[in-house]
């Protein structure tokens, strides 16, 4: 489901195992979180540039959509 959303929304990219709840760093102008073993890195912006996302980030639910969006 969460494969889905990405390919349809945009979503957040898995990019690493989840090991004792931390991340490794996911590279300049993005942001990462834990969901279960994987790390999940969502797009904030180049720092010192424009674009990205401009919705706040924020909780959502497995059918909503949006860069705005966090999956727990």
């Amino acid at each position: 489901m969460r494969r889905d959303l990405e390919l349809i929304g945009g979503g957040d990219t898995a990019y690493a195992f989840c090991l004792d709840g931390s991340c490794p760093s996911p590279g300049p102008g993005y942001a990462s979180y834990c969901s279960g073993d994987t790390c999940y890195k969502y797009f904030t912006g180049s720092p010192g540039g424009g674009g990205g996302c401009t919705e706040p980030k924020h909780l959502c639910e497995s059918w909503e959509t949006g860069c705005g969006c966090v999956y727990f």
